[in-house]
């Protein structure tokens, strides 16, 4: 005799509907417009939508703000905008990643919060404030160790 073991599944309208708590280890899917799954483990504290996914979710360009939750992977098509915000409670193991590509013609118009500060380093920093540059793919780590970190490394794209 065989177990079927289901999963918590819905698509963005199901879990914005009902942003329901996954028990601690239970997985819960999310089904994306392109067809693509977001996977998430529950931990019996946090409702979906406060949870990391194990995938990086790739987000069509768009100058929404996007909150970087603790160990979540962001992938954008080529942005002209970026709007980020950070969680309102910074975990003391908070870490977040994202990449997008700036424009060939106009750099990536980027905003962070000011609080808490950000303290970049990498490519296209100046003075410890990240500044996107034109036709470039960039990848950006940030971790929280007491300050809010940023390390931005920019690939120029090909022509």
């Amino acid at each position: 005799m065989s177990k079927i073991i289901q999963h918590l599944r819905a698509d963005r309208e199901g879990w914005a509907l009902h942003d329901i708590v996954p028990m601690d280890g239970e997985l819960a899917l999310l089904r994306t417009e392109d067809g693509g799954t977001l996977i998430k483990i529950g931990d019996g504290e946090h409702p979906f939508s406060a949870l990391a996914s194990l995938t990086g979710e790739v987000v069509n360009g768009s100058s929404d703000t996007h909150l970087l939750r603790h160990g979540e992977d962001l992938r954008f098509d080529t942005l002209e905008a970026l709007a980020l915000s950070l969680p309102d409670v910074i975990r003391e193991d908070y870490y977040a990643a994202l990449s997008f590509d700036s424009p060939s013609d106009t750099p990536t118009a980027l905003s962070y919060p000011e609080t808490p500060r950000i303290y970049f380093t990498g490519d296209d920093v100046l003075e410890g404030v990240f500044i996107p540059d034109i036709g470039k793919h960039y990848t950006v780590f940030l971790w929280y160790d007491g300050k809010m970190q940023g390390l931005a490394r920019g690939v120029t794209l090909d022509s």
